[in-house]
């Protein structure tokens, strides 16, 4: 009866420690994640930088071709046409980028989520475990009870 009895408090032990350090383990992995997404946002903020920086480089580039050839920059004709387009397709490609970014950031924020959730689950589960080893253990020094009444 008591090697049964202490055979079931360790496996039940046993299943909740497993059940904690599974926990432990899916908490690492969700903040590892958390840790993607921040870097993901910082990547975007830094490629949106890099175009605006480019932009003014192009549009720079543009103000001086048209001056070198002698086109006066005013409010209006085809220099300043061009200027537009380059912002135009400067923040296009910078919508992009966001837009990139965001998607990016959601997979490693619901790949936390999910890893905290299986993380709560395992350690449940554990618990039941525990619960049934226990119970397997108040069996069997049952039935030894039984089997030495009779």
């Amino acid at each position: 009866g008591a090697v049964a009895a202490a055979a079931a408090v360790v496996g039940a032990a046993a299943s909740i420690s497993q059940g904690i350090q599974q926990k432990k383990i899916a908490e690492a992995n969700a903040r590892i994640r958390e840790q993607e997404a921040e870097a993901v946002r910082a990547r975007a903020r830094f490629e949106e930088d890099r175009q605006r920086e480019l932009r003014a480089r192009a549009i720079g580039a543009q103000r001086a071709a048209a001056a070198a050839s002698g086109v006066v920059l005013d409010a209006e004709g085809s220099a300043l046409l061009a200027q537009a387009e380059t912002v135009i397709e400067s923040e296009l490609d910078i919508l992009a980028i966001r837009a990139a970014s965001s998607i990016e950031q959601q997979r490693a924020i619901s790949a936390a989520a999910i890893a905290r959730f299986q993380g709560r689950a395992l350690q449940t589960q554990s618990f039941f475990s525990a619960g049934s080893s226990l119970l397997g253990g108040a069996q069997k020094i049952s039935s030894l009870k039984t089997t030495k009444t009779t």
